[in-house]
């Protein structure tokens, strides 16, 4: 199962040569008119296809083998373009707080209580010489745990910043695609272990920036019967973290979305005798194992938007959805799909891109000039 860890200690390189591991992380943006953004660079994302089916075989991957990063763009709660890239080993290096990923890098540093985030982006658009390209900066508070670390666990979610300021300018080919200053969020995940085999049937995770206090929940469920694993962490601007691992949720109005993935309409947690309320809109992202919503989370009588997930690790890579799944990775080696202009890119050129990419495959449908 998850353990909450400390933001002090770094993730150890050394997951990059577990077999089916993973590390991952994750920045996301939104505001209250519905623009925003969530970038993921990872190695291992457990949610590229092949990943599973390699190891049901008994040839578990590499983690470092699968380096790859992940952009969506929202504008008035609709998703603009979506990008998700696989590169070649090679291409992705991990060294002290700098992680390069082909022409994207990732910097982290920190100063006395802050930490910041930079981010420069340069990413191929399938079915266009266009590139996707922009910067990305996060900048808080540094977390203060309650405690001092335990062992290190085999799944550690860890909070890198507090409540976050978010700058994002990005753009296609010269045209811009998003300008946000707002409020923001980041994090990390890792592990040596499959995410399918840690012991979760399902997962609901969200988060909010209420007043200047950052609020996360984090509800998981596991395959056995097993205790669950309930979280509430609330981090001050002050970097106070306060965590709540005895909450009681209940969870109301079970839906499905069109691939059959169970989301709840309300959440309402109770955490110290008041009740926390998380309202998902219906998913902007709803694949076959994950789904990804806007929320407007209320605590102590404010509100404020937010971003939520649900995730259910025994429906990745199965043979049905993979298909699917893959039309919407762009790869830097391996074959891409035929349809790929039509599920990756900006929205409003996808159709043109797929005819380009049809008209002239070798060329439009890689994207990597400049």
């Amino acid at each position: 199962m998850i353990h909450l860890d400390d933001p002090r200690r770094p993730l150890d390189p050394a997951l990059l040569d577990s077999r089916g591991g993973f590390a991952w992380w994750y920045v996301d943006a939104l505001d209250a008119q519905g623009d925003g953004l969530v970038c993921i660079w990872s190695w291992g994302l457990p949610f590229l296809p092949g990943d599973r089916a390699a190891r049901l075989r008994g040839l578990p991957p590499r983690t470092g083998d699968r380096p790859s990063v992940n952009l969506a763009v929202y504008r008035a709660g609709r998703c603009v373009s979506y990008t998700l890239y696989e590169l070649a080993p090679e291409s992705a290096r991990w060294r002290d707080g700098v992680w390069t990923f082909g022409d994207c890098t990732f910097r982290w540093t920190t100063e006395g209580t802050r930490g910041r985030l930079e981010a420069t982006l340069d990413l191929p658009v399938p079915g266009s010489l266009d590139r996707l390209h922009g910067t990305i900066e996060a900048e808080g508070t540094l977390p203060v745990p309650e405690a001092s670390p335990g062992p290190v666990p085999a799944h550690a979610w860890t909070p890198l910043l507090g409540p976050a300021h978010v700058r994002a300018e990005l753009g296609v080919g010269g045209r811009p695609l998003l300008s946000y200053d707002g409020p923001g969020y980041h994090d990390r995940n890792g592990s040596p272990l499959p995410l399918d085999e840690l012991g979760l049937d399902h997962w609901t995770w969200g988060r909010a920036l209420v007043g200047d206090e950052l609020v996360i929940h984090y509800l998981n469920w596991p395959v056995d019967d097993g205790a669950p694993v309930f979280l509430v962490v609330r981090i001050g601007p002050d970097g106070g973290m306060r965590v709540h691992a005895d909450v009681v949720p209940r969870l109301e109005g079970a839906r499905r979305s069109w691939m059959g993935m169970r989301w709840w309409r309300r959440i309402r947690v109770d955490v110290d005798g008041e009740v926390l309320e998380i309202v998902h809109a219906p998913p902007v992202d709803a694949g076959p194992f994950y789904l990804r919503a806007r929320t407007t989370t209320r605590w102590r009588g404010r509100e404020a938007p937010g971003w939520a997930e649900l995730c259910a690790p025994a429906r990745i890579d199965l043979p049905r959805h993979r298909w699917l799944v893959g039309m919407a990775v762009d790869r830097e080696l391996a074959a891409r799909s035929a349809w790929l202009p039509l599920f990756a890119g900006p929205r409003r050129t996808r159709w043109r891109r797929l005819v380009a990419s049809w008209c002239a495959p070798g060329l439009a449908l890689r994207g990597t000039s400049r």
